[in-house]
């Protein structure tokens, strides 16, 4: 039972920092449009009475965001698991592409999605290699992670293959990897030393990269 409860809690402060950290990407995001507006000024005058307004930065519907994390994680979309979670959060994720229309609940259901692609992923031998070749999954945490370098090596590969090489720089990705770090230093308190837990870790820091803002904005 006391295992059963830390699972919940740490998959509740997981849920806190995605929702918290994806807003604040998301603000930022509606707030460089509409600087982009404030200073970009008109070289001569334009009707637009009859255009309609199409935002520059916009954010992935259900399906979208479902295609997407099979296409990163190498999980096909019809795999039962990922089939069973899609089917039960699919009502609960964005219905289409507006930014301003995005609310924790959709957070929490793409987290799940996420969940379900990250279990796939981690527990298939040829696809977690494909992304973290360096990793002996089965080895116990202590083994695997004994050094800081192993963790961030966990975290530097989902970065690069989830979000893409150059898409987070300088400051804002030194962020990332913070946050990312503290959150797996968060996961493994208290935790097991097996085998299991290394896996769950990776997991983790899965999870987070794949349920980002960074992947379901387009």
């Amino acid at each position: 039972m006391k295992k059963k409860w830390q699972y919940f809690a740490s998959l509740g402060a997981l849920m806190l920092i995605l929702v918290g950290y994806n807003q604040c990407i998301m603000q930022d995001q509606i707030q460089l449009e509409s600087d982009a507006s404030v200073y970009d000024l008109p070289t001569k005058t334009v009707d637009t009475s009859s255009m309609e307004a199409t935002p520059t930065v916009a954010m992935k519907n259900f399906e979208q965001i479902n295609l997407t994390m099979s296409e990163l994680t190498g999980v096909s979309v019809t795999d039962n698991n990922v089939k069973n979670t899609y089917d039960t959060v699919k009502t609960l994720m964005p219905v289409d592409n507006n930014l301003e229309t995005f609310l924790s609940k959709d957070q929490i259901s793409i987290t799940r999605l996420a969940g379900t692609y990250c279990d796939r992923l981690v527990e298939n031998s040829n696809l977690r290699q494909a992304i973290w070749p360096n990793i002996d999954f089965g080895q116990n945490v202590n083994t695997v992670f004994a050094n800081d370098s192993t963790k961030l090596y966990v975290i530097d590969q989902a970065i690069s293959k989830f979000w893409g090489e150059g898409v987070q720089t300088g400051q804002s990705l030194s962020q990332a990897r913070t946050d990312l770090f503290e959150m797996f230093e968060m996961l493994r308190a208290n935790e097991s030393n097996n085998s299991a837990t290394t896996r769950n870790l990776v997991k983790g820091v899965c999870i987070a990269t794949l349920s980002s803002a960074n992947v379901i904005l387009l």
